[in-house]
C-alpha cells in the first residue's frame, strides 16, 4: 500500500498541480441546525458548481449512542450557497457524515469521506460513528484545555505519517502537522478559531475493481471533518 502525505502535491491521476487547486466537499451545520453540504477549495468556498455524483450524497445523522438515520436533503443553488442543505434541523446529534465516490479519473477512483463533528461534547472518545458503516478513511476530533487532538485511522488502524492541515472559517490554512505512529496530531489554541474550523487529509492505495463498468487499478480517498470551537474549552 501506498500512501500520499504531501499536500504541496495532489495524485497525479488527477492532473492538478496543488491542494488550491482541487475542490473537496464539505460538510457542516447552519445557523439554523441544518446540515450544508458544498463543493469548494477549501471550507469558505461555497458557490463553486456541485458534481452531480457528490450531489447524489446520502447524508446521515449519529446520535450519542451511535445510531445513525439518513436525513433528507434539498438541492440548493443561490449566491450564497450551492450544494445540498437538510430539509430539517439537526442541531442536537452528536454528528453528521457522507461517504461518496467522485468517479474514476485517469484509471484511479476517487472518493470522498465528510463529516461534522461535536468536539463539545463530553466524552467524545469513541466518536460516534454508525455502527453498519465503519468508514475507511477516518478522524477522531478530541477538545483539550491547550487545543484539539486528531486520530487519523485507515480501516480502523492508526495512520502514521500523514499531513492533516486546519482550516478556519475563511479558509485560511492555520496549521499542518504529520501524525506519529498513533496516528495522533495536536494543535493549538493559536491555530484552533472559535467558531468553524475544518481538517483535512488524504490516502493514496493501489487498488482495482470496476465502477459503472470503468476499471480502475488505484484509488485516492480524502476525508474532510468540520467543528465547532467554544471559547469555554480553552484554558483559562
Amino acid at each position: 500500500m501506498s500512501r500520499i502525505f504531501s499536500w504541496l502535491v495532489v495524485p497525479a491521476f488527477l492532473m492538478l498541480t496543488s491542494v488550491s487547486q482541487a475542490h473537496f466537499p464539505w460538510l457542516v451545520k447552519d445557523k439554523e441546525g441544518k446540515a450544508v453540504l458544498y463543493f469548494g477549495e477549501n471550507i469558505a468556498d461555497k458557490t463553486y458548481k456541485i458534481p452531480d455524483s457528490i450531489a447524489s450524497a446520502k447524508i446521515f445523522a449519529t446520535d450519542a449512542k451511535g445510531e445513525s438515520r439518513e436525513v433528507s436533503t434539498q438541492r440548493v443553488e443561490s449566491a450564497e450557497l450551492v450544494g445540498l442543505v437538510s430539509t430539517e434541523s439537526i442541531a442536537q446529534v452528536a454528528g453528521i457524515s457522507t461517504e461518496v465516490t467522485f468517479g474514476i479519473y485517469n484509471g484511479g477512483r476517487l472518493n470522498y469521506y465528510c463529516n461534522h463533528v461535536d468536539v463539545n461534547a463530553t466524552p467524545v472518545d469513541p466518536q460516534p460513528v454508525p455502527k453498519s458503516k465503519q468508514a475507511r478513511l477516518a478522524a477522531k476530533v478530541v477538545a483539550t484545555n491547550s487545543g484539539i487532538d486528531v486520530f487519523a485511522t485507515w480501516d480502523g488502524k492508526p495512520l502514521k505519517d500523514v499531513e492533516i492541515k486546519l482550516y478556519c472559517a475563511e479558509g485560511h490554512e492555520e496549521g499542518s502537522a504529520k501524525t506519529d505512529g498513533e496516528g495522533k496530531v495536536s494543535f493549538t489554541n493559536k491555530q484552533v478559531e472559535d467558531g468553524l474550523n475544518g481538517i483535512m487529509f488524504g490516502n493514496s492505495v493501489e487498488e482495482s475493481g470496476e465502477l459503472d463498468g470503468k476499471p480502475y487499478t488505484k484509488a485516492a480517498h480524502y476525508l474532510t471533518t468540520t467543528f465547532f470551537r467554544s471559547e469555554s474549552q480553552r484554558q483559562p
